[in-house]
């Protein structure tokens, strides 16, 4: 009950960031419908094609999650961090195949991690806990225990994931494939579960709210060392569009004023669009904030530019351009 609780938290949260966000929306009703005894069914996506589409499960998501971050660098990630993405721990509802001594058998070797974290299994003397395991840790355990209880000499013991339930991120907002995904893995770069979900032409950032340490990162899709971002299970993913960003334009133009920016923009084309210049104008000053509050300015002459022998820069939100003689 509590995780569906913790979801119906960080459904609100992304709906907050989003409030069009319409998967969002119905999730959050499902959710509210299940808390009330009704039942609700949703589909999950694995990352990476799973074989088969799986029941979904409560997203632990903490609740105060207030703060909006820039997403680390690639630099700042961890050795740790990066181990994660080739290492499984197992969770409950994941089926595990485990096999002692036999590579075929009548019997079933497909044996569910119950909602405690146990494997119940009948060569077992009790139920041993494996939640937060590897399939190898969970081996050694089971061989140990049959050699310890003397039930073989030399036990042969196999294990191996045959359905990934437990870990599950959820996708919303501006994607072709949004929903519920599975991970097969603890951690995976952000762009792979963008590229999964096919964000729609509008996309420009992702909002992700981490519960692991109650932070909110905003990410752009356009630097792509901030896509290096990695993804755990419990992560809520809303890919959105840039809120509308202005910059200013005044001096020798024809059409001075506040104009909407977009990504990409050099000083030239925001000229063009101002109007273009109203005579023979031969330079322009770019002033940007320095994230302190002041203006630095920047001289160019147009006809540096023009003739290529001057790059053209790019113009960022909330620049101010002042074309003069």
């Amino acid at each position: 009950m509590r995780k569906w609780e913790e979801a119906i938290q960080a459904l609100r949260q992304a709906l907050e960031l989003n409030p069009e966000d319409k998967e969002a929306r119905d999730r959050l009703a499902q959710a509210q419908l299940i808390m009330q005894g009704e039942p609700g069914r949703s589909e999950q996506k694995a990352v990476a094609a799973p074989a088969e589409v799986q029941q979904p499960r409560g997203l632990q998501v903490s609740l105060n999650v207030t703060r909006l971050l820039p997403a680390p660098s690639t630099t700042e990630v961890s050795a740790n961090e990066t181990a994660l993405t080739s290492v499984y721990r197992v969770g409950p509802g994941d089926v595990l195949d485990v096999r002692l001594n036999q590579p075929a058998s009548a019997k079933s070797t497909l044996f569910t991690i119950t909602p405690s974290g146990l494997l119940e299994h009948p060569n077992l003397n009790e139920p041993l806990a494996v939640a937060g395991l590897t399939v190898d840790e969970i081996s050694l355990r089971i061989n140990d225990d049959l050699k310890r209880r003397a039930l073989a000499d030399n036990p042969k013991v196999s294990v191996a994931v045959r359905d990934y339930v437990s870990h599950t991120i959820l996708v919303s907002g501006l994607a072709k494939e949004p929903g519920t995904k599975i991970l097969r893995r603890e951690a995976i770069p952000l762009y792979v579960v963008v590229a999964d979900a096919q964000p729609l032409n509008e996309a420009a950032r992702v909002t992700l709210v981490r519960n692991e340490s109650n932070r909110i990162y905003a990410i752009d899709l356009a630097h792509p060392a901030e896509m290096n971002l990695l993804v755990h299970p419990g992560d809520v993913i809303t890919l959105q569009a840039n809120p509308t960003q202005f910059f200013y334009v005044g001096g020798e133009v024809k059409s001075p004023g506040e104009k909407t920016f977009r990504r990409g923009l050099t000083l030239t084309q925001a000229i063009i669009a101002a109007g273009g210049l109203t005579g023979k104008s031969r330079e322009a000053r770019l002033a940007r904030d320095d994230g302190k509050g002041f203006l630095v300015a920047s001289d160019y002459k147009l006809k540096d530019i023009d003739s290529g022998k001057l790059r053209d820069p790019l113009v960022q939100p909330g620049d101010r351009i002042t074309v003069m003689d």
